[in-house]
């Protein structure tokens, strides 16, 4: 509970859905936006998903982040800081 609240509370460059369980939800339109974050996150160790169009509709592709008891607040901040860059 204490990492949802602390990511729902920080500060990022794109819109996140409301969400009070470990999954959490960042807009980022455009495949190639959206496949380019998550890869930046894969190459910090971050195993972060893109759901793409056409799963999603047009225009709000994201990216699915799965928080875990495992994970540590070192992570979280690699996290928000990756997202806090456009």
């Amino acid at each position: 509970q204490e990492l949802i609240s602390v990511f729902q509370s920080s500060e990022i460059a794109f819109r996140k859905l409301a969400s009070n369980t470990p999954i959490q939800v960042v807009v980022i339109p455009g495949n190639d936006k959206v496949k380019g974050i998550a890869a930046l996150c894969r190459q910090h160790h971050l195993d972060i998903r893109a759901i793409l169009y056409p799963t999603v509709p047009k225009g709000s592709e994201r990216l699915r982040i799965v928080l875990h008891a495992f994970n540590n607040r070192e992570e979280l901040s690699t996290l928000i800081q990756l997202l806090s860059k456009e």
